[in-house]
């Protein structure tokens, strides 16, 4: 089960969104389209931070696969697609203009 006081506090808004798309956490299917949408924006750390704990995975997993994407094949555009409409449901407009 998710713990949301393993996130730092100013991760919380980010912790709200992706338990917003998510509320059953981030399945492996989600996970890497979601990480391809966030590093865009935010650093290895704050993603591991915060996409470890939704995902259910340890944070150095989570660090090293931030920092290594993009050797690996990139999700399809599908995927991006699918995981940012779920975001977009829940506020993720809003949420990149306080990123």
């Amino acid at each position: 089960m998710e713990n949301e006081n393993l996130v730092p506090d100013y991760l919380h808004d980010t912790y709200q969104l992706l338990k917003c798309a998510f509320p059953q956490g981030i399945s492996q299917a989600d996970y890497w389209p979601t990480m391809a949408i966030l590093h865009e924006v935010m650093s290895f750390w704050t993603i591991a931070d915060v996409l470890s704990v939704l995902a259910h995975k340890d944070r150095f997993e989570v660090y090293n696969d931030a920092s290594g994407f993009g050797l690996d094949p990139l999700p399809s555009e599908e995927d991006i697609t699918r995981v940012k409409s779920k975001l977009e449901s829940c506020g993720y407009e809003e949420w990149l203009k306080k990123e």
